[in-house]
């Protein structure tokens, strides 16, 4: 085994820094790891020897990098966000050279990567959530083809920024879990993809509603996960809501007890939930309780 600590290269210990990593195979041919170094650069090394193959400049601003990389199958451009979601790049896994970059206006809680639609016909788009809001790229250029300006506004009585977290995505729709308290789904298909479909309020637990707000409230929402009929979200006053994958309705909610601190996942009936209190949850979708279910 190896490990690279900024910038030093070391054999024999398993890596222990704090930034992201993803390993990128490549068809038949040796996959590659690629991760931020402390100063801001995309590397790429040999995911067998941890030998340096290149690597390019990425954002630099208060905060850190969280994105992973998205690619196509069988592709050997992927996608990502440098910074705290400040740009998105797309990058050439050959040469380990960045194509483009375009500005997406992140900021110190953008934690999002970006995500690939997968239409029936036609090219994908790729979707970027950032403190700025929702917009979809063109692929070979990254140019903005679409922007809707909602979400990325934090709450009322709030301690602190959300987290603004990745798009979820099911064919042309992507699914927006923001830090408004808003759940939206955008048809990237659409004659206007700005304009979301169905858009759901997550609302507050009881008891949990900011002291000394007023109006409509709603506790920042993250982490969407989407499968073949149901959407899931995390909310910051730590609950999971499960929601109509078509019209946005509420299904079910479960108390968490704490925020979802990190990606759901899904195998099978079960979702898997971290929560910031260090917990793991596991629940079965035919347990999820709420709303009369």
């Amino acid at each position: 085994m190896w490990r690279v600590e900024d910038g030093r290269w070391l054999r024999g210990r398993r890596p222990t820094t704090s930034a992201r990593r993803w390993c990128v195979g490549r068809g038949g041919r040796r996959p590659r790891r690629l991760w931020p170094s402390g100063a801001g650069k995309v590397e790429c090394r040999d995911a067998k020897t941890g030998n340096l193959l290149g690597g390019f400049d990425g954002a630099t601003s208060w905060g850190q990098f969280h994105s992973t990389a998205v690619r196509q199958p069988g592709s050997d451009i992927a996608y990502l966000h440098t910074g705290s979601s400040n740009t998105v790049v797309a990058m050439d896994l050959v040469g380990c050279s960045q194509l483009w970059a375009k500005d997406t206006d992140g900021d110190i809680a953008s934690h999002s990567s970006p995500a690939l639609t997968d239409p029936a016909h036609g090219d994908p788009q790729l979707v970027t959530m950032t403190n700025s809001g929702v917009r979809g790229h063109d692929l070979s250029t990254g140019a903005e083809l679409w922007k809707s300006p909602l979400g990325g506004g934090s709450g009322c009585g709030e301690s602190g920024p959300a987290p603004l977290t990745s798009p979820a995505i099911w064919g042309t729709t992507a699914y927006v879990a923001s830090r408004d308290g808003v759940i939206r789904a955008y048809d990237t298909g659409a004659a206007d993809p700005s304009k979301p479909i169905w858009e759901t309020k997550v609302g507050y637990q009881p008891g949990r509603t900011p002291v000394g707000c007023s109006g409509d409230l709603n506790s920042p929402a993250m982490h969407a996960l989407v499968t073949k009929d149901l959407v899931y979200a995390g909310t910051r006053d730590g609950r999971l809501v499960v929601l109509d994958r078509a019209t946005g309705k509420l299904q079910s909610e479960y108390n968490l007890g704490a925020a979802v601190t990190s990606a759901l996942s899904v195998s099978g009936d079960y979702v898997f939930a971290l929560t910031d209190d260090g917990t793991l949850h596991a629940l079965a979708a035919r347990h999820l309780r709420g709303n009369g279910h």
